[in-house]
């Protein structure tokens, strides 16, 4: 009986938060009526799991259960992609991240460090026009907030696939080394992210993952794809 009462009440609960949200909903989704396009699909996704996750996190009662703080860390690869694929290489992301979860759903912050090579044919520009041994590197920090919306199998209990959407600040720079000295180009702007992972239990604090995200940073040629293995510590 008390399961069904906190099913009950969350199901009442519910329309009553996503009322004010719905203004951002459609927002988001506007755009899609004209045909969607990377930038549509991301933000769609990204606005789709941070207000899910945001309102079943306020409609729980009282008593639902309690909440797990996790702490961790990513390491990874970033892949470029769209224009940025022809001036950059594969390059590697590493960060921290916090997360809050009420049982299927969950939100948290993270930070990390993005970092490419030069691709080869833009190894070969830069050499041409600045001189043999220059080089030019990019690098990108990402500061951003997330809703994760977690998807149990029951057949499969060791193992939690999740959707993942979030926003935030990017900013990333192009730095050009060369024999008569160093420059570099950055900016900073609003970004959009969404993604797929598999998170797994050890029947412990300690929790593994896997996931990759699409990032897409307005007014920037800095696309990419970013996959990483993460380990998170629930402190509670």
């Amino acid at each position: 009986m008390g399961h069904l009462t906190r099913k009950a009440l969350w199901r009442r609960r519910l329309p009553s938060i996503l009322w004010p949200l719905l203004p951002i909903i459609l927002m988001s989704l506007q755009h899609t009526t004209q045909g969607p396009n990377q930038e549509d699909v991301v933000r769609t996704l990204a606005t789709f799991a941070l207000v899910a996750s945001f309102a079943a996190l306020c409609a729980a009662p009282a008593g639902a259960g309690v909440g797990s703080h996790q702490v961790g860390l990513d390491l990874g690869a970033s892949v470029p992609s769209g224009d940025f694929s022809d001036a950059a290489s594969t390059g590697f992301n590493v960060g921290g991240v916090y997360q809050y979860n009420i049982n299927r759903f969950g939100v948290g912050g993270e930070v990390k460090y993005h970092s490419w090579n030069a691709s080869t044919d833009m190894k070969a520009v830069v050499e041409a026009v600045s001189g043999a041994g220059s080089e030019m590197k990019f690098t990108a920090m990402e500061y951003d907030v997330f809703g994760i919306v977690n998807l149990p199998i029951s057949t499969m209990p060791m193992v939690t696939p999740y959707v993942k959407g979030g926003m935030g600040w990017y900013a990333p720079e192009a730095k050009l080394t060369t024999p008569s000295g160093d420059s570099s180009t950055s900016n900073s702007d609003f970004g959009m992210m969404a993604g797929l992972g598999l998170e797994f239990d050890t029947h412990s604090p300690v929790k593994f993952g896997l996931g990759g995200d699409y990032h897409r940073v307005k007014n920037s040629d800095t696309d990419f794809m970013s996959f990483s293995a993460r380990i998170l510590y629930a402190i509670h």
